[in-house]
Parts: C-alpha cells; structure tokens; sequence
C-alpha cells in the first residue's frame, strides 16, 4: 500500500485517478508582492507578504509574555497558540536550529548546547558553517537563507544561532574583517545574507548598523534595545527577512529586577513595531513570526545535581565515557565501551526519567546519518528538577535556588506559545499542535516559496481559506496534518511511547530482552519514516494546488493510525 501511495503522489494529480489539480488561489514560487486575481479575498485580489519578522525569545513563558503588553496585544489580533512544543533535545541549541531551518536535530546536526564531533567536544552555539574538529561544517545541510536568496530575498540575523559568527574561533575561521580598529568580537551577533552571494558579518561591516548602534554587546543580550534596533535597521535598509534572538526575561536576576526588565521589554517593542510602521513595515505586507526556544521547569527551592560521569566512572564500565548535556546527557563510549556495564549503571544512578537507546534515538530524530560521530550511544533525560554535571567528582547533590531547569521532558520545558500574524493568516486561538519546523514552512509558503525538503508542515489551520488551494480546504487535511505530527515530531505520540519502549529496552536486566524490544522498536521506527516520508509529500501536494483523492488519502491515514496503535501496544506491554 505504502508504494502505491507514494507513487500516486509523485506522478502528480493527473495519475492520482485521472483528476486534474485544483487552481491554486495562493500559488507558490510566484514573487513576493504578487497580485493574485481571484483570489477568495473580498476585494476579489490579494497580495502576498513581501518580508517576515521572525522573533525568537529564549526561554520566555505566557507569563513574561503578558508582561509586554504592546507585543501581546500585538500577537493576539493574529493566530495565537499555546500548543507549541520544542524540539528534542529541549535546549537552546536545537531549538533555534530548528526554528532558522525548519528541520530537526538529525538532520541541521545541532544536537545538542554541546555534543561530540569525531573526538573533540564541539559547542552547539557556532555558525552554520563553522567546521568543527572532524572537517564538518557545523550546519549539515543548505543554510537556512540559502532558499530565501534563491528566491531574490537578502536575510539578516541580530543574535540568532546558527546564523551569526559566535565565538572568535568563528569570526577568524569565517570573516574578513575590513575594520581593523574593532575587535573580533565586533563581528559576532550580525549577519546579512544578500541575494548575489555577497556577506556582511558585525556591525563593522555594515556602516549604517555601525554608526547608528555599534558592535555587538555579546551574550547574554540583556539590552533588548539591540537587537530590536538592529532588525528595525534591516528593514530600513531594504533587508525583507530578518531572523532575531531575544533574550529571556525571568533568569538569573536579582530580586526587583524583573518589573525592570518587562517596562524595558515595553518601552522597546513599542518603538519597534512604531518604527517599522513609519518604515512601511506592517502586518498588512509582512508575516510575523514570533515564538520562543523553550520553556522552563521552576524548581523555586533548587534542584538536584547528579554527577553522570562520576557516576559512569565508579560503575567501572570499560572504555572511555564522556558525557555532555545537563537536564538531559549525551553518553559516548570508545570502541571498548562496554554497553551492558552502562546500561546497568543507569539502572540504578538516581533522577533518570527515560533513556533514548538506538532506535530510540532514531525515533527522537536525535541520530545524525550525516555525521555518526555526533550521535550519542545513549541520552539519559533527568527528571525535571535534576540536572547531570559532567564532570567527576561527588555523584549527588543540589543546585543553587531557584532552578530554571530545561533541556529534559516536561510540559512545562516542551510546550511553548507561537504568535503568527500578516497576510493569510487569520486572527484567533490557534489550536493546531505544531512544533518548531512548522514555522518556516508556513513562513515561506507565504512568501512563495515551496520548500520540499523541510521536516515542517504548513500550519493550514493558520490560514485563511483565500490563502489555500481547494485540496487544503478539506478538513480531512488537517486531520492528516495533525496526525503526522503525531508520529514524526520528536515530542508527539508516537515518539513518546517510542522512549518508553527504548528506556525499557536500556535498562532491561535480561540483555536478550533489551534486544529484543530495540528491534521491535527499530522496525516500527523505519515504517515511521517511511510513512511520514509519504504523508509530508501528499500534504505538500496538497498545499500545492492538487486535489484530494480519497483513496490514496484514506489509506495512508489507516496505516498512521495503525502504526501508531502498534506503537503503543508495544509501549504497553
């Protein structure tokens, strides 16, 4: 059944049962700014977006959000969800990777804040392009402004990994610094990306940024007023897309400091979005996607700290151990490593929730085809107020008060809020579970741009009917839409009962039946990728202007949902 749907869909509408495609009412690959006549819009013609804003805050929750009264106004006259979720793992890293590409972890390669790259500790905050110690580029497939400038659009970026020069190591790996009275760090923070190949890196680079704001403060970009100016500049200067780190707004400050930071938060974003106006930039002609990496788990009291490798190290496993991470760690063993001794060292070291073991990682989209070496042998998530130190030393302990702890498994870490407001998107609750890809998918299929090579969906239950061909309108399509996230996205059902499976199988006594159980979940696993391959290219179809057909739709909507009650049969048993 799989190949016969899969087929059907790539020969296009006319084999799909001899029916011809609908007319598309927003079509792709056409220019941003174009007219579209007829289509379902009141004045019987529409005009695409021509520029988005895209803003993301670090660790920001609804209640820092209500805090900024101009920017939630804002987001509430477009579609507003709090049922957003992260990627996996649930750390900064790969998050706003996720965010900029559209694609999970396996696939940018930003496994984690920090992971293993060949033999050497490589940091998740550095350039896309940045080659790490064993010759690979950090970004393991096209950058995410590669598609934008193949549309004739320049990107900027203010602050936002992968896509600025982090660390010195960057900037002397990557940028010609023509000013040579800034220092290196100058160079970090800002990029624009033109459409003619050329580059700008840091505000030395970009007179009209660096006379006006300066170099870049650094992180932990406390001065809000940076990069809000910064892309306001963008803008100004005729830069259409613009991707923005914001920091977050409730950690490690003092007490009394926070009522500060929101009226600051207030006083910026209503001088950004009023400059953006004068400058012509306005939900009118401009998608606005705003959203935030992760959230946090308050532990007010602290939490506790468990030294995994100390812990590793006293259970003698043979071989050496190295360990990143810190609400969820990133195990690697040499060649010797000996997996049984680890995995009975799990068994016992205390504040272990789950554990992602070989196809569990591969279900969790936490396996990296590209480059093996990053991939971890195994993750151990901390429960949500624990966090494993990776160094040596006293196993057990507890953190500093309070605990903003995340990076593990936890409603509170993983489901997040997502503001979308401009042309084509109605205004109103948006209900639709949707994670971190689906952001630049629906982004670029406003702007015109089909992206057949994204982990996203576009996110239709956003948009307005004018906006979606007649094979999208149907609510079956949402049904399929939501329905794969189930059983693709890192944190949905499937991938969910995917690491109840793969913990059991880690942590089993009987070795025979770890084996056993990781097959069963490997082979359910592959028939995921498969199928997810199939529903992505049917709803991309879709999307596209060709029409429904019943048959190939209805089928392919069975086996997702017999795989997903095989799946939890499995985590059942």
């Amino acid at each position: 059944m799989g190949r016969l749907v899969l087929a059907a869909v790539m020969l296009g509408a006319v084999a799909l049962m001899g029916r011809a495609p609908a007319v598309s009412s927003w079509p792709v690959n056409a220019a941003p700014g174009t007219r579209v006549a007829g289509a379902r819009t009141p004045d019987a013609a529409f005009s695409r977006p021509d520029r988005a804003v895209i803003l993301a805050f670090d660790n920001t929750s609804l209640d820092d959000l209500r805090g900024i009264p101009t920017l939630w106004r804002f987001l509430q006259a477009g579609a507003f969800s709090v049922n957003h979720h992260t990627v996996l793992p649930t750390r900064s890293a790969p998050g706003f990777a996720a965010i900029a590409s559209g694609r999970y972890a396996d696939r940018t390669g930003a496994l984690d804040n920090s992971f293993i790259a060949g033999s050497e500790r490589a940091s998740g905050f550095t350039f896309w392009e940045t080659e790490l110690g064993n010759g690979r580029p950090f970004g393991l497939e096209p950058p995410p402004w590669a598609a934008f400038n193949a549309a004739g659009l320049d990107v900027g970026a203010v602050g936002i990994s992968p896509l600025v020069l982090q660390t010195d190591a960057d900037v002397r790996r990557v940028a010609a610094m023509t000013n040579a009275a800034a220092a290196p760090s100058a160079y970090r923070g800002v990029a624009i990306y033109r459409a003619g190949g050329t580059r700008e890196f840091g505000s030395p680079n970009v007179p009209w940024l660096w006379d006006q704001i300066g170099g870049f403060p650094g992180w932990p970009l406390r001065e809000v007023e940076f990069p809000l100016t910064a892309t306001a500049l963008m803008h100004e200067h005729g830069i259409p897309v613009t991707f923005t780190y914001l920091e977050n707004l409730h950690g490690n400050r003092r007490p009394g400091d926070y009522d500060q930071v929101l009226a600051r938060h207030e006083a910026a974003f209503a001088a950004f979005f009023a400059r953006l106006a004068t400058a012509g930039v306005t939900p009118e002609n401009t998608v606005f996607a705003i959203t935030t990496d992760e959230g946090d788990f308050l532990a007010p009291n602290g939490g506790r700290s468990v030294g995994a490798r100390g812990w590793l190290e006293a259970s003698r496993p043979v071989g050496r151990v190295r360990v990143t991470g810190g609400a969820a760690a990133n195990v690697y063993l040499d060649d010797a490593g000996d997996e049984s001794r680890v995995r009975a060292a799990f068994r016992t070291m205390p504040g272990v929730q789950a554990v992602a073991w070989r196809a569990g990682l591969r279900a969790a989209h936490m396996a990296v085809a590209d480059d093996p070496s990053r991939t971890p042998d195994f993750t151990i998530f901390g429960e949500p107020d624990v966090q494993f130190r990776i160094g040596s030393g006293t196993t057990t302990g507890r953190t500093a008060a309070p605990l903003w702890n995340h990076g593990t498994l936890h409603p509170d870490i993983e489901t997040v809020w997502l503001g979308l407001r401009g042309p084509g998107i109605r205004a109103g609750p948006l209900d639709a579970w949707t994670d971190h890809t689906d952001i630049l998918t629906t982004v670029q299929y406003l702007l015109g741009i089909a992206r057949p090579d994204l982990d996203g969906r576009v996110v239709t239950e956003a948009l307005t009917a004018w906006v979606l061909p007649d094979g999208a309108l149907d609510p079956a399509v949402a049904r399929l839409g939501a329905l794969s996230k189930r059983v693709n996205a890192p944190l949905g059902a499937f991938v969910r009962h995917a690491l109840t499976v793969s913990t059991r199988a880690a942590l089993a006594e009987d070795t025979a039946e770890g084996e056993r159980l990781d097959r069963a979940l490997a082979a359910l696993v592959d028939e995921r990728d498969r199928l997810a391959t199939e529903a992505a290219m049917l709803l991309r179809a879709l999307a596209g202007g060709e029409t429904t057909v019943t048959a190939t739709f209805d089928a392919l909507v069975r086996a997702l949902e017999d795989l997903m009650n095989q799946i939890n049969a499995l985590a059942r048993r």
